[in-house]
């Protein structure tokens, strides 16, 4: 038995599960992948956030390059938008980039 839930619900349930793990920006991404993912593969998700918290990382480009030993040594550290766009090129090419806020990169653990 499913039950559909909007985002208010998306939201109080990671909130009272794993309060701090996403960003409200950050779960607005994650809730709209979400929803992409069943519409594009006709397929239902269960909730579950502690999989989900699992399986999803949100963090800022140059913690996730510090993370994955990202190589920034020919780009200017000041120079976010390119930080930025060679973390997600890295992201894109090893995983699965869930969406982008004003200041994080979600994308899915590998």
């Amino acid at each position: 038995m499913y039950q559909s839930i909007n985002f208010t619900d998306f939201r109080n349930a990671f909130k009272q599960l794993r309060p701090s793990n996403f960003s409200n920006e950050g779960l607005c991404e994650l809730f709209e992948y979400c929803e992409e993912y069943e519409h594009d593969s006709g397929e239902t998700m269960e909730l579950d956030v502690i999989a989900l918290c699992c399986d999803i990382t949100e963090d800022k480009p140059l913690s996730i390059a510090n993370g994955y030993n990202i190589d920034l040594t020919e780009i200017n550290l000041d120079d976010m938008p390119k930080v930025r766009e060679t973390v997600l090129d890295y992201l894109r090419e090893h995983t699965t980039v869930v969406g982008q806020t004003h200041e994080s990169i979600l994308f899915i653990n590998f």
